[in-house]
């Protein structure tokens, strides 16, 4: 495509419409982005889609080789949320899942830090959070509760965490207190779900 006289904006648009089309093999396309628009987030945006894909077909290992082939040739910036999707195919896709390997795939993605999107950070707080909870008799719930609550200084009001928040202060915690505070909290950010009302 860059043979083509194609600007790297143009490559990119035409591979994001490569990879929409089910049928059409795009990761040699991609392939060639990763190494012409390198700099671009939309790259990696792209990048990260095809690995969806692959996910979609329920072939976890060739997602993660393809992350791993991504990282290989990644600016700093992105490579955050690439290590942040590796951690979750652990954590969520692979059967039996790997806690303790999701969670070294997210304190890389957190040490390197570089986001394709603004969120990624936030969810891989979280997401590191959900590790050390279910781990909390090795890490105890602490852990989770400060990353939680570093995640909902990224995200105020995110509904998720004051929800998580507030069953660690509930259940591990028992701070009563402190847990009503959080589900108020959760309420008044989603008073649709009947969740925080349970509580």
């Amino acid at each position: 495509l860059a043979d083509a006289g194609l600007s790297s904006e143009e490559v990119v648009l035409v591979v994001g419409k490569l990879i929409a089309q089910q049928g059409i093999d795009a990761f040699p396309a991609l392939r060639v982005l990763g190494q012409q628009a390198n700099t671009q987030a939309r790259t990696w945006s792209l990048w990260l889609q095809g690995s969806s894909r692959l996910g979609a077909a329920s072939d976890w290992q060739a997602a993660l080789d393809w992350l791993e082939e991504g990282l290989r040739i990644a600016p700093a910036e992105v490579r955050g949320s690439l290590y942040q999707r590796e951690g979750g195919i652990y954590q969520k896709r692979f059967d039996p899942r790997d806690f303790h390997i999701a969670l070294a795939f997210y304190n890389e993605a957190l040490a390197n830090g570089g986001w394709i999107n603004s969120i990624d950070e936030a969810n891989t707080y979280q997401y590191r959070g959900d590790i050390y909870h279910a781990l909390r008799d090795e890490y105890g719930a602490e852990l989770a509760l400060a990353d939680y609550t570093y995640a909902l200084k990224i995200q105020p009001g995110n509904y998720s965490l004051l929800l998580k928040i507030g069953q660690i202060y509930q259940n591990d915690l028992k701070d009563l207190d402190r847990a009503e505070a959080y589900y108020r909290q959760a309420i008044a950010a989603n008073d649709q779900s009947p969740n925080a009302y349970l509580y």
